[in-house]
């Protein structure tokens, strides 16, 4: 069972936190005890946000701290998952881009059509964020179901390892749409509602162990 459901908008969190502890919370310790009656393994789709972001990169076993209430909940829900079953894993991942029903779904494509339809915005500069395509994660889930949960249990990590900031995102974008980009501006302190870790490298060394390695280039 893989369970990639989540609220996953820091400021979305911080405005309903009902909301979000039933998606982050109550959904995933009732699919955690089903799985473990069902005799199946779960896999917990979690984030590099349970990490505070001063001291990359971040190994499986480091110790979360995360620093807004979304990452405050995938920490609660990791602890359910793996105090439920020791067969079941949980995946960290950055932020995702790929294949998607609207644009807002990702952070990367949100950037794009700002990019596409706007000349002028404004884009973070201080967070660093390594972009990972939902295929490779996939991918990495396929080879990971597929091996024995002896070898599965637990965390991995599961990330690409190209840094960007948002600003840097939207000047690649610009330059790949053939636009303007003298309007894009880089916002160089943190300006959003929650709190957001400065670099939250996810080091996958578990995943490196078992040759497990799906990556492309983010242009």
């Amino acid at each position: 069972i893989i369970h990639a459901a989540a609220e996953r908008k820091p400021d979305m969190c911080e405005n309903n936190k009902a909301h979000t502890k039933a998606l982050n919370l109550a959904v995933t310790e009732h699919l955690a005890i089903e799985a473990k009656r069902l005799n199946a393994r779960l896999f917990f789709i979690s984030t590099d946000y349970v990490f505070d972001g001063t001291t990359p990169p971040y190994l499986e076993a480091s110790k979360p701290n995360p620093l807004n209430f979304y990452g405050e909940t995938k920490v609660l829900g990791e602890q359910y998952v793996l105090s439920i079953s020791a067969n079941h894993t949980v995946i960290r991942v950055p932020v995702l881009y790929g294949d998607v029903e609207t644009l807002s779904e990702s952070a990367i494509t949100t950037i794009a059509e700002q990019v596409h339809s706007n000349p002028i915005s404004k884009h973070d500069n201080w967070a660093v964020r390594y972009p990972t395509h939902v295929e490779d994660i996939a991918k990495t889930l396929v080879d990971l179901a597929n091996l024995p949960s002896s070898e599965t249990a637990g965390i991995f990590h599961v990330s690409d390892h190209q840094a960007y900031t948002k600003f840097e995102i939207a000047t690649l974008t610009a330059n790949l749409l053939n636009r303007d980009k003298s309007g894009i501006a880089p916002i160089n302190e943190p300006s959003q509602i929650a709190n957001r870790p400065h670099n939250c490298a996810l080091k996958d060394t578990r995943l490196s162990a078992l040759n497990i390695c799906h990556t492309r280039p983010f242009s």
